[in-house]
């Protein structure tokens, strides 16, 4: 076994499924993608808020049972990104918006007149824009259930399906994330057909052991 440092530094150049697998050898190493995926977290979260303000986020992301998808939770994904997102997408149950309202404007973001699209009027329920200047915005979807994720579900892009919670990463099409491709259906109700035609070549998911499955299985790690 690597010293605890040079496991850190090898850990932070992984892949989502390479260390999703490195987390199951042993305590060491579990706890080692606990402090990659944190940091991760941590610094794709720093694009949008103040360091002092990340914290809040996070403990409200857990306490509304929120959740980010969108650039953002792909991004978690890509661990050789230059690019950085402009947006940061929360999804939350209904009922929750005031409390993003209250943080969002206290983190120096001026709220602005949005409507929801046609094509997730079936699953949102209001839909909040907030700007910070010209450079960042943050948009907040409330779900017409107490379930934030059915938003994602509805999505009707693949990269739109990754869900980033306070303490978990979801990627159902990690081999499309892997290789940095997306599939995109403006028919909401064929998406699910669309990537079940091509399963023989997109992996969905890895198992506890982290075996890759041919299912629709999603890829979960938790920290």
């Amino acid at each position: 076994m690597l010293p605890p440092e040079l496991l850190l530094e090898v850990a932070t150049m992984c892949d989502l499924a390479t260390l999703s697998r490195l987390g199951l050898l042993n305590w060491q190493c579990h706890t080692i993608m606990l402090i990659v995926l944190r940091s991760r977290q941590h610094h794709i979260l720093s694009f949008h808020l103040a360091e002092d303000a990340i914290p809040q986020f996070i403990t409200l992301l857990h306490q509304s049972r929120a959740a980010v998808f969108g650039s953002c939770a792909w991004l978690m994904t890509d661990i050789q990104a230059s690019w950085i997102p402009n947006d940061l997408n929360v999804i939350t149950p209904r009922h929750s918006v005031p409390a993003w309202y209250s943080l969002l404007v206290t983190a120096g973001y001026d709220a602005m007149p949005s409507m929801v699209s046609m094509e997730m009027k079936g699953v949102v329920r209001s839909h909040h824009r907030f700007n910070l200047g010209d450079q960042r915005v943050v948009t907040v979807s409330e779900s017409i259930d107490s379930q934030a994720e059915t938003i994602a579900r509805e999505a009707p892009c693949t990269s739109e399906a990754n869900i980033l919670t306070a303490n978990r990463l979801t990627c159902p099409y990690p081999r499309l994330a892997l290789e940095k491709r997306a599939i995109y259906c403006d028919d909401l109700p064929t998406l699910e057909t669309a990537i079940k035609l091509d399963c023989r070549q997109i992996t969905l998911g890895y198992d506890d052991a982290g075996d890759i499955l041919q299912s629709q299985t999603p890829c979960k790690i938790s920290w």
